[in-house]
């Protein structure tokens, strides 16, 4: 449920676009020592593979922070 809501949240999002940069910008630079070891095609690759890994750790980070909140909600009503 919480992925559903994640995703229905970064669609609508305007930061998500600037975030998307970053994470891109990040990755060039985290690939750039590797530009002259692979190939055009092996560096795509790297770079899905860590565009792939930076959206699985931030929607894991999303749902790890609803959880979080709910549970402090929770107390805090108690």
């Amino acid at each position: 449920m919480l992925s559903k809501i994640y995703r229905e949240i970064v669609k609508h999002e305007h930061d998500t676009v600037r975030r998307e940069g970053l994470v891109d910008d990040l990755i060039d630079q985290v690939t750039e020592p590797y530009k002259d070891q692979l190939s055009d095609r092996d560096m795509e690759t790297l770079k899905d593979i860590l565009a792939a890994v930076a959206l699985a750790g931030e929607e894991a980070g999303f749902e790890i922070g609803a959880k979080f909140a709910i549970r402090l909600l929770r107390e805090l009503t108690d």
